[in-house]
């Protein structure tokens, strides 16, 4: 995005959050770690934020959401029920196509889990595997330049509003 596209986005929060005073060196910081991102996925990630949250973004936040939007990172509970519905069908395809949820259920072994008469245990680890996983994913991915950069079809999907 633009400098100025930028500097619209960081207006649009201090509109939204009028007890947050900004100085001018803050918006500038604001928006030049900001300005690598897509402007329609950070436009919609400063949206969803403001319907949301009671207090002004971090730029960290800002970034993180950008990630989240961009990028196919199931949430932990989404990666569970995957996971678990691909032991209870023994259809190892179903994950192995997600390096995130592969990685999580090599910490105990597919198979470990799939004849386990007690798997809950071994799920919680997987759990927490994954969890950590997607957290260090996103911390890589938010600290990349062009963070939120899509392709064309994921833009103008974006910009119709279809991508959650």
């Amino acid at each position: 995005m633009t400098k100025k596209e930028a500097l619209q986005l960081i207006t649009l929060l201090q509109m939204a959050y009028p007890r947050q005073a900004l100085g001018d060196k803050t918006v500038e910081v604001y928006a030049g770690f900001i300005q690598d991102l897509d402007y329609n996925v950070a436009e919609r990630a400063i949206q969803n934020h403001i319907r949301n949250e009671k207090w002004f973004p971090s730029i960290a936040e800002i970034r993180e959401a950008c990630v989240e939007l961009a990028h196919d990172l199931p949430s932990t509970e989404e990666a569970m029920e995957i996971i678990r519905s691909a032991v209870q069908r023994y259809d190892y395809g179903a994950i192995a196509g997600n390096d995130l949820l592969r990685q999580a259920v090599a910490t105990v072994g597919f198979e470990k889990i799939g004849y386990s008469e007690y798997p809950e245990p071994l799920y919680r680890q997987v759990k927490e595997a994954y969890d950590n996983l997607r957290k260090r994913e996103i911390k890589r991915l938010q600290s990349t330049p062009a963070v939120g950069m899509l392709g064309v079809e994921e833009r103008l999907a974006l910009t119709k509003g279809d991508l959650a």
